[in-house]
């Protein structure tokens, strides 16, 4: 890891304890890659469900509660229903496509969950994604050794 990259990091730990946040986007792919493929109907409910949570959130970005929370009756009532479904299909689904779907997203539930009690996290990373994939790819294209050149690689992202 490049040294300007840990300095960062370790400054963003010390303001503030870092707490993990998943990625709705991540969890929808898998069920979306089997719908595409496959045309499974599990695979294709998981995806419309969680289509309607990112449209929830869609909908209240727009409008933005005064106290920062995403979350309503609404949601929390979806999320709730989506996770007893997800056990429910899991349990049932002789898959191991589906049922490694179901596991990557119940084995982090308590992180795809975390929007529902602190309203500044998005329900994806997506533009944490987007922001970072610059400076991701300035160390990738980069010299890996020594100093780095004046006005290529990270130093762009930096000033």
């Amino acid at each position: 890891m490049p040294f300007w990259l840990c300095c960062a990091l370790r400054c963003a730990a010390a303001a503030a304890p870092m707490i993990e946040a998943a990625c709705w986007s991540h969890g929808r792919r898998n069920f979306f890659d089997l719908a595409k493929l496959n045309k499974a109907p599990i695979a294709i409910e998981a995806v419309r469900r969680i289509d309607e949570l990112f449209e929830i959130e869609r909908t209240i970005m727009a409008k933005r509660l005064s106290s920062g929370l995403l979350c309503g009756k609404r949601i929390k009532t979806l999320v709730l229903a989506l996770e007893a479904w997800l056990r429910d299909q899991r349990a049932n689904s002789p898959q191991k496509a589906k049922q490694q779907s179901m596991t990557y997203c119940l084995t982090r539930w308590t992180a795809f969950t975390r929007f529902l009690d602190d309203g500044r996290i998005c329900l994806s990373n997506n533009a944490a994604e987007r922001a970072v994939r610059g400076v991701a790819v300035a160390e990738k294209i980069g010299p890996s050794q020594g100093r780095v050149p004046e006005g290529t690689g990270p130093q762009l992202f930096l000033r």
